[in-house]
């Protein structure tokens, strides 16, 4: 039920949303951390945890940027300057 949810959730975000390329891309990479890190910790290799660690942090840092920036500076169409 959970794991339904879930799915419903992303495709939700992900196909409804208008999403930009570079924003996947990021969402991209922040999974890519947060399953590093756990491979990591699962493993005991400290270096890939590490590595995720800091994947997680950049890809969503980067991502809060994006959407703070489109926030302030994103000009709609039927806006005059």
């Amino acid at each position: 039920m959970y794991v339904l949810s879930l799915r419903t959730l992303i495709v939700n975000y992900l196909v409804y949303i208008e999403m930009s390329s570079k924003k996947l891309i990021f969402l991209c990479i922040f999974l890519v951390g947060i399953t590093l890190f756990l491979y990591g910790a699962s493993f005991y290799n400290a270096v890939v945890g590490w590595l995720g660690v800091y994947f997680l942090l950049g890809g969503l840092l980067v991502i809060l940027i994006l959407y703070v920036y489109d926030g302030l500076f994103h000009v709609k169409q039927n806006q005059k300057l």
